[in-house]
């Protein structure tokens, strides 16, 4: 296959919206990607140049594309925005080798029939469809079979499902029940109901009607499950967690996205969380040293906003290192990349694959899993 990259890249062409809603997500990604490239060596020996464009502007982002080019990159990196990513595309603009910083859902088409996306196309995202599948290969190599799930009833969560499902039945495993939760759903009700509690309660109420007498009944749960997965914001899980002991079911494992993870320590709440799994990437997991340091300086930097800033501050660490590596990890499929985002690999379809960390909370606190 051909190398991805020019060998000595003068320019890279960063596009990132800078302002309006999606502003601080796109300040974020350009702070870590700034921050890795003034660290470089590109930097220091003034061999790069680094260009950044707001993709907010008036501009449609086919001009900045093409204005990017015409102003000397030879990478681009960006955009953001799936529809951004899906025009250039349809437009036939990804005239240089391009990282774009979102990833199009496997199960969508190009919206002009049925377009590959371009050979110059690499694809490099935060998906939670990336989580979801690394929960089933998790769970299959822990040796779970049937699985109930618990997501949200949004478009998000039937993606998380989606991925979760499709990777799961390749590892030979089931979803016995998938619950889909509103923003009101009575989380008690639903997990008795779904446990099948309500089934023995029902029983209890149909034998004493029949002998006239009041007896006395163990409740059991369903045993047609092994393990639960659920894809969720703190609060609802530090809910739904508790009852699954309440209603019978502590002895099977939770596994979660890194969702249900607030990205900083609350050991009282987090107790709720006792005994849940969950991956989330290695800058936000991993106690070693050097990210150690990385953590405490991204505390301060976005107290109010940690987990989220810093997850996209590694995205565009991860995307400045991916510009002075992809090459390698296409010439060597078995090289990978210690990212802050995963170990980093590239697939055949040119989507670059992040390998992430895993997590148990206990006592409220995180242990991470080797």
């Amino acid at each position: 296959s051909h190398l991805p990259l020019p060998h000595h890249p003068k320019q890279i062409a960063l596009l990132l919206p800078l302002s309006g809603s999606l502003g601080s997500s796109g300040q974020a990604i350009q702070h870590g990607f700034l921050t890795t490239y003034y660290r470089s060596d590109a930097f220091k020996q003034k061999s790069l140049r680094v260009k950044t464009y707001d993709t907010t502007t008036s501009l449609d982002i086919t001009a900045i594309y093409q204005q990017a080019v015409n102003e000397g990159a030879d990478i681009v990196v960006g955009p953001l925005v799936k529809t951004d990513i899906q025009t250039l595309i349809d437009k036939g603009s990804l005239q240089v080798p391009t990282i774009a910083l979102n990833t199009l859902d496997s199960d969508q088409s190009s919206l002009f029939g049925l377009l590959a996306p371009p050979d110059t196309l690499y694809q490099f995202g935060l998906s939670p469809r990336d989580e979801a599948l690394q929960v089933a290969l998790k769970a299959a190599r822990d040796g779970k079979h049937k699985a109930l799930v618990f997501v949200p009833n949004t478009e998000w969560g039937k993606g998380v499902f989606y991925e979760f499902d499709r990777a799961w039945q390749n590892q030979g495993g089931s979803t016995v029940e998938v619950v889909y939760l509103e923003e009101k759903t009575d989380l008690a009700a639903a997990v008795k109901r779904t446990l099948h509690i309500t089934d023995s309660d029902a029983r209890h109420a149909a034998l004493d009607k029949q002998l006239g007498a009041k007896t006395k009944t163990i409740e059991r749960r369903r045993d047609d499950i092994d393990m639960i997965m659920i894809a969720v914001k703190p609060d609802t899980a530090r809910q739904l967690v508790p009852l699954f002991k309440f209603y019978y079911a502590g002895d099977l494992p939770v596994y979660a996205t890194s969702r249900i993870y607030s990205g900083s320590p609350n050991d009282e709440a987090d107790k709720d969380l006792n005994g849940v799994l969950f991956c989330d990437i290695p800058l936000l997991l991993s106690a070693e040293a050097g990210y150690q340091e990385k953590q405490q300086r991204l505390r301060t930097l976005w107290p109010a906003d940690y987990q989220n800033a810093s997850r996209l501050y590694a995205l565009g660490a991860d995307a400045y290192t991916l510009t002075q590596q992809l090459n390698r990890l296409v010439l060597f499929p078995l090289f990978t990349l210690n990212g802050d985002t995963g170990v980093l690999s590239v697939q055949n379809n040119r989507r670059i694959y992040r390998g992430l960390s895993w997590a148990k909370i206990r006592n409220g606190r995180l242990e991470v899993i080797e």
